[in-house]
């Protein structure tokens, strides 16, 4: 047989075999046999949010970590308007792994009675509680912070009977054995299902499911460290949190760099939420942060981004200097403010305010963000036939959006610096579109109104002024799911 005969042959051939693939796979297809690829996995056809009712209600103002469990702790922590606190177990994980003298470790820490004790002191005071579940997510390969696995059998020991071990070798076995114990807590409002991930592994797949099958009303938290929206839509998990550190990780970088790094990230976050309907929660960095225009900007900014919470991350050596006498906790609240970092001060300022605001910014995503300059592509800035026409310079506007409710605008000073008490207040004027005909200042004791489309304010560096915008027929354009 000639050659060409034979590639003739086996043309043909080739043709067959393909067409026959391609026929097969057609059926397949559409009888449903074949597993979808990751691509094809739609996350539009999953709500995040189907089969969730969360009990807590109230916008989120959280601290990593929370306070420890004595009276003090929890009054100066609530007085800083946090209002969600992480119980027991993480931190629990951390003292015995740091502490060097470990005549210091509390013996009992860890224990189910002693994380009862501790939701039973945040009930009393009306501060809700998140179990935290993954320091015992990692049986064979340790935590970050203690890979050798050192103090964890006795750990492991002060979590219940032996036949409780198992419990921490997963996070959905740990939720099951938690709940059983602490299902009907009062102060329990969710769980912290895993720290530092991205694409969400089996276990918190499965504890996410669990919860949402079972326990419903409570939340599913899963702070990422690697943005992954996609996965967490596909789990049906609704809470994005992904720590954005640049006052950590950039902290060499001016002010204005970290502030400008900040709201690159927040953008990204709020692209992901809205295209995958979760809710924003932005965890933003207080350790080593000395400025006060910085903690009060990383604030204002989430909340000019569409966020529905707030985390923030400050560590033991952010807003609590703690001696080693204290290391169990504060017992009276006056020594424990002797000894807290100036930046306290400013975040509980920020927080009782973002405490006010809340029940007005739930349910709204950022609809349009303005800013006077240093813009992307899916930002404005002000001018003519816009919403905000004129305003002054390094000024961040959001506008707020609700179905059926006047629009806000939350302004914010993008002035910031590395030292602290370095700027100065100043005045700051913006002009809206002549739709609007009233601009309500809105704080919790006053409400300061111009019956016009222009309003003056006066803002610290970093600061933040919510307004509500009243008109007959104010236009806006929204992000194309939101419609």
């Amino acid at each position: 047989m000639s050659n060409k005969v034979q590639i003739l042959l086996f043309s043909a051939l080739l043709i067959l075999i393909v067409g026959c693939t391609k026929n097969l796979t057609k059926d397949r297809l559409k009888s449903g046999d074949v597993p979808e690829s990751s691509e094809q996995k739609s996350t539009e056809l999953i709500n995040p949010r189907q089969g969730w009712d969360f009990k807590f209600k109230d916008f989120v103002i959280g601290a990593w970590w929370g306070p420890r469990a004595t009276d003090a702790e929890v009054l100066v922590y609530k007085e800083a308007g946090f209002n969600l606190a992480m119980a027991g177990r993480y931190m629990w994980g951390d003292d015995a792994a740091f502490a060097k003298d470990k005549s210091t470790f509390n013996p009992q820490a860890g224990t189910i009675e002693s994380l009862k004790g501790h939701l039973d002191l945040l009930e009393k005071h009306e501060v809700a509680a998140l179990i935290d579940v993954y320091y015992l997510n990692y049986p064979t390969t340790g935590q970050w912070w203690n890979p050798a696995h050192e103090d964890e059998p006795s750990l492991y020991d002060r979590y219940g009977s032996e036949a409780n071990l198992s419990a921490g070798k997963s996070t959905d076995t740990s939720i099951k054995w938690l709940q059983e114990i602490f299902g009907d807590h009062p102060a329990l409002a969710g769980y912290l299902l895993g720290d530092d991930k991205g694409e969400l592994p089996a276990d918190i797949v499965a504890a996410t499911h669990f919860l949402r099958e079972t326990a419903p009303h409570l939340l599913p938290w899963v702070c990422q460290n690697v943005m992954n929206a996609q996965s967490l839509a596909q789990a049906g998990n609704p809470i994005m949190d992904p720590q954005m550190y640049p006052t950590l990780y950039q902290k060499n970088q001016p002010a204005t760099e970290q502030a400008r790094l900040y709201c690159e990230q927040l953008q990204q976050l709020r692209q992901d939420c809205l295209k995958y309907d979760l809710i924003m929660w932005p965890m933003f960095n207080s350790c080593g942060v000395n400025s006060d225009s910085l903690t009060r900007f990383q604030i204002y900014s989430s909340l000019a981004y569409g966020a529905q919470g707030i985390w923030n991350f400050h560590y033991e050596g952010g807003f609590v200097k703690r001696p080693r006498e204290f290391f169990n906790g504060f017992t009276t609240v006056e020594e424990m403010k002797e000894h807290l970092s100036p930046t306290w001060h400013d975040a509980k300022s920020a927080n009782q305010r973002v405490t006010n605001w809340g029940p007005k910014l739930l349910g709204r995503i950022a609809a349009v963000i303005y800013q006077s300059e240093g813009t992307n592509a899916t930002e404005r800035t002000p001018a003519k036939g816009q919403l905000v026409e004129k305003m002054n310079d390094n000024l961040l506007v959001g506008i707020l959006y609700k179905p059926d409710e006047p629009l806000l605008a939350m302004v914010v000073d993008k002035r910031v610096s590395i030292e602290r008490n370095a700027l100065p207040p100043r005045e700051v004027k913006l002009q809206f579109a002549d739709t609007v005909i009233q601009i309500d200042v809105l704080e919790s004791d006053s409400v300061k109104t111009s019956f016009r489309n222009v309003i003056e304010l006066t803002l610290p560096a970093g600061g933040g002024q919510l307004l509500k915008l009243h008109g007959n027929s104010i236009n806006i354009k929204l992000p194309s799911k939101q419609k």
